[in-house]
């Protein structure tokens, strides 16, 4: 990946019924369960809830999952 896509950031994530929320600069995308992953996809509610936005802002962890993606990985496709 090269340019604004490699240096966008999440600002915040929140976990909905329908998928994951991405908050960025740029605006908010939702990330349908389906895409985040083998892990996350099959997933209970209880465990995709528990979502957390890395410090850095480009990656996404679920301590229950013990699972990680980074945030350019989910907004391209490349998380499952």
């Amino acid at each position: 990946m090269s340019g604004s896509a490699e240096r966008e950031f999440a600002t915040a994530v929140e976990a909905l019924a329908e998928g994951l929320r991405i908050t960025m600069r740029s605006g908010t995308t939702l990330i349908p369960w389906e895409e985040c992953g083998e892990k996350v996809r099959s997933a209970c509610e209880r465990d995709r809830f528990a979502v957390r936005l890395s410090p850095s802002g480009y990656g996404v962890h679920w301590p229950l999952l013990d699972e990680d993606v980074t945030v350019a990985g989910l907004l391209h496709g490349f998380a499952g």
